[in-house]
């Protein structure tokens, strides 16, 4: 399955989004599709928070993002990151 249609994939995530980057937030009330990063962003997450959610990801789910371009795709949404993780 897709990762972004593995629901319980992307609840996870949201959760480690929030404990990596230290929000607090609802994990709930981040949607699927919603940007990450920028000034468009709700949660609007920094460098930072992606050197710490790398890490984490590599260690929970044995996946490197290692390429910036690759990274700016995988952090987009919790959907591309979900996909990142689980493509198929």
């Amino acid at each position: 399955m897709k990762g972004s249609q593995d629901s319980e994939l992307k609840e996870q995530l949201k959760i480690l989004i929030i404990e990596e980057s230290d929000k607090e937030i609802d994990p709930q009330s981040i949607k699927d599709d919603e940007l990450l990063f920028g000034e468009e962003s709700n949660i609007q997450l920094d460098s930072l928070d992606a050197i710490q959610l790398t890490m984490a990801i590599q260690k929970r789910y044995a996946v490197k993002i290692t390429d910036s371009k690759e990274a700016r795709r995988a952090f987009a949404t919790v959907n591309s990151l979900a996909d990142t993780i689980q493509p198929e």
